[in-house]
């Protein structure tokens, strides 16, 4: 068979590949019970892990990808999280540094946008906006929002849910 004549093998990292997304989401979910929950590491960690994951979700599903910005925001406020949970920063000093994270991070939605990836100011103040609630609501009654595992069941269902569109594909084609 002619090399033309044969079919390539769809990559992961092409855009069009619908479950690309679920191998971060479920490997962050296995690893913030793994070293969140059981292992080392403090609750605040979960902001860096969920960014983190988004980022890298974004990574394998390409341009088009709806989660650059919620990871881009995600991962500075986690970094925030992180560097004031475990310094000592008086308020005074921990606004500055919340503003200068999310301003980065609107910075880089901003560049990412220009460059042609689906970013743009809806999806970065949406992310802003729930990242905020989850916070709030967090920082107030602690008995689903403060556990690590809701964070985990959350990621874990959206890799789930990333692979519906691929398995119903493969079957429509048999």
């Amino acid at each position: 068979m002619p090399v033309a004549d044969r079919a390539r093998p769809r990559s992961p990292r092409s855009s069009g590949w619908p479950a690309s997304a679920a191998v971060p989401s479920c490997c962050s979910a296995l690893a913030i019970e793994e070293f969140i929950a059981k292992g080392p590491l403090r609750f605040y960690w979960v902001p860096l892990f969920a960014g983190l994951t988004y980022l890298a979700a974004a990574g394998v599903s390409g341009k088009r990808a709806s989660s650059w910005a919620a990871g881009f925001v995600f991962t500075w406020w986690g970094l925030w999280v992180i560097g004031t949970a475990e310094s000592t920063y008086v308020a005074q000093r921990s606004t500055p540094m919340l503003l200068t994270c999310l301003g980065t991070a609107v910075l880089m939605c901003g560049l990412m946008g220009r460059l042609g990836y689906a970013v743009d100011l809806l999806s970065v103040g949406l992310a802003m906006t729930l990242g905020g609630l989850f916070f709030l609501i967090e920082t107030h009654n602690r008995a689903i929002f403060g556990e690590d595992d809701f964070y985990a069941a959350l990621l874990a269902v959206w890799g789930l849910l990333e692979l519906v569109p691929a398995l119903l594909s493969r079957s429509r084609r048999r």
